[in-house]
């Protein structure tokens, strides 16, 4: 399921803070613009933290990746869980309104 929650700050902090596993006394440390996007995906595992505090218009790159072609078959389990080494959101260019 997506879920869209268009709120105010201190809401939204405090639900990064919580993704992030920081102790919510330290939710003001986050900085969110009006109008900006912030981005969590929860999992089986523990959530990750995709976008905070984004203007980018272009947010085509947290559709899901096609699936494999049938007859293929993946030796990598599906695994929800943050990516080790991690990427830095949408690819350079992307980004443009």
């Amino acid at each position: 399921a997506v879920w869209l929650c268009v709120s105010h700050g201190d809401l939204i902090k405090s639900i990064l803070a919580d993704a992030l596993g920081m102790h919510l006394d330290l939710f003001q440390r986050l900085h969110v613009d009006p109008a900006s996007i912030s981005v969590v995906r929860y999992g089986e595992g523990r959530p990750s933290v995709l976008a905070t505090n984004t203007h980018a218009g272009d947010l085509s790159w947290l559709a899901p990746k096609p699936a494999a072609k049938k007859g293929r078959k993946s030796s990598r389990r599906r695994n929800d869980d943050a990516v080790v080494g991690g990427g830095s959101g949408p690819e350079p260019g992307l980004d443009k309104v």
